[in-house]
């Protein structure tokens, strides 16, 4: 609500006070004539009631790998903690991973599925007010707007994702650049050593010599991302050296003559 007249109302407002304060003053009775006064006075400054129509909301929902464990990835809490946030205003409820989709959230399962990618990509359509449920595990393509209110999720806070980033193997040996948490151990296939416990953190670990022409790491412990816990490659052949031979005459057996 505002006032159309606001010197208007102060003015009536203080004339009203004096003349209660008079009468009141004189022992006359005041409620009846504090009530006309207050309407006087509300009516001088012209009370103006403004309501505006409700803003439909993008609630937008991040489905892509690395959201895996969050809250908000089960119906029933997303949809009450939409109500909490949202109130009222009419939702437009759409989910993202590498692209933009409409999400009906009546007929989703509680365990919301996963929308597969490589790269996550938020390319919010429209201009509408954006509530985002997500880990914020992306660039912002589109232009950066004012109306955009993350929901910060405790499941997605601090998480833990071992993977093997580098394997090689060649003639100085096998090692591995292992991304660990603790408690995590990596076992080794192909190589002279059978398990390594690397440091927390990511690190290099040294697995050994080259046993077979296939060389494979294996972090050994739980996490919501198995695809990047393993890692495969092929061993270097072993090297080979070449006698050259330069010059007049003809070249002993196994040289290779110029």
């Amino acid at each position: 609500m505002s006032l159309t007249h606001p010197w208007s109302f102060a003015i009536a407002l203080a004339m009203a006070a004096m003349a209660i304060a008079v009468l009141h003053r004189r022992g006359r009775p005041v409620l009846l004539t504090a009530f006309g006064a207050f309407c006087i006075t509300l009516a001088a400054g012209g009370p103006t009631l403004t309501r505006h129509p409700p803003i439909e909301i993008d609630v937008m929902i991040d489905l892509s790998p690395s959201t895996r464990g969050a809250l908000y990835r089960h119906q029933s809490t997303l949809r009450h903690r939409v109500e909490e946030l949202n109130g009222s205003n009419p939702v437009r409820w759409l989910s993202f991973s590498d692209h933009v989709q409409k999400f009906d959230i009546d007929n989703a399962n509680d365990a919301i599925d996963e929308l597969p990618c490589d790269q996550t990509n938020f390319a919010p359509p429209g201009d509408a007010p954006i509530l985002m449920f997500s880990d914020g595990n992306f660039s912002l393509s589109a232009p950066s707007r004012d109306a955009i209110y993350p929901v910060i999720d405790p499941l997605l806070s601090g998480v833990s994702d071992s993977a093997i980033e580098r394997l090689t193997a060649d003639a100085i040996g096998v090692r591995a650049t292992v991304r660990a948490s603790r408690f995590a151990s990596v076992l080794w296939t192909g190589t002279s050593r059978t398990q390594t416990t690397p440091a927390d953190g990511t690190t290099m670990i040294d697995g050994g010599t080259a046993k077979s022409a296939e060389i494979s790491a294996h972090i050994d412990g739980r996490d919501r991302w198995p695809e990047n816990d393993s890692m495969s490659t092929f061993a270097a052949p072993p090297v080979e050296l070449q006698q050259w031979w330069v010059g007049d005459g003809v070249a002993p057996a196994g040289w290779i003559a110029l």
